[in-house]
């Protein structure tokens, strides 16, 4: 019986969502992968509740391939989100937003939206969210996954939420709908991510 749905499914499974003309991959401090999906889950977020979404994460793990250059099939997208993770939102305060910085900064890759630092070696000179200096009293909204808000991954600061809002959206429809509306530029380095230049010798 299997066998008989075996070609319609590698037909779903083989049509085209995008066209690369560059490489979408992971990288440090930020990259296009990471700036394309973090934005993914903020923008979608952003819409089901219809209100602001300051910021959105997702760890490098989380996510399971990256992509050359050509086209971006559904089959491939599933790899990319191979998990039954949802898109939820969770109310964290300034402080947490700012210890969830200084945990970013100690991976590899930080896939993030909404959050701009400086970085000089381990120490954060500074975290802007929606472009203004983070308010540690204030409260503010943030995309991510559901596994790691449920105390998993290299995140503690996402655990322990003031809320939490399950939208029951799996990431894999998210990623889906953002590379069928994909455009070249939303996956370039922005500046997230401020590492100063390192002195050269004599430079005071």
């Amino acid at each position: 019986l299997l066998e008989a749905y075996r070609p319609l499914y590698e037909r779903i499974m083989g049509d085209t969502l995008a066209v690369l003309p560059d490489t979408l991959s992971l990288g440090h401090p930020e990259s296009p992968l990471g700036n394309f999906t973090a934005d993914a889950l903020r923008f979608r977020a952003a819409r089901e509740l219809r209100a602001h979404v300051h910021a959105g994460v997702i760890d490098r793990g989380s996510l399971g391939r990256w992509f050359p250059p050509g086209p971006v099939t559904r089959g491939q997208v599933h790899e990319l989100m191979p998990y039954d993770n949802t898109l939820v939102v969770l109310t964290l305060s300034g402080a947490q937003i700012g210890q969830l910085a200084r945990e970013l900064i100690a991976q590899p890759a930080f896939p993030m939206s909404g959050l701009r630092m400086s970085v000089t070696a381990d120490t954060i000179g500074y975290v802007l969210i929606d472009r203004s200096p983070l308010d540690p009293e204030r409260d503010y909204l943030l995309a991510t996954s559901s596994w790691l808000a449920a105390g998993n991954g290299p995140y503690p600061a996402l655990w322990k939420p003031n809320a939490i809002q399950d939208t029951g959206i799996p990431l894999l429809d998210v990623f889906m709908e953002a590379f069928s509306l994909f455009r070249p530029e939303a996956a370039q380095p922005d500046q997230r991510v401020s590492v100063p230049a390192p002195r050269s010798e004599g430079t005071p």
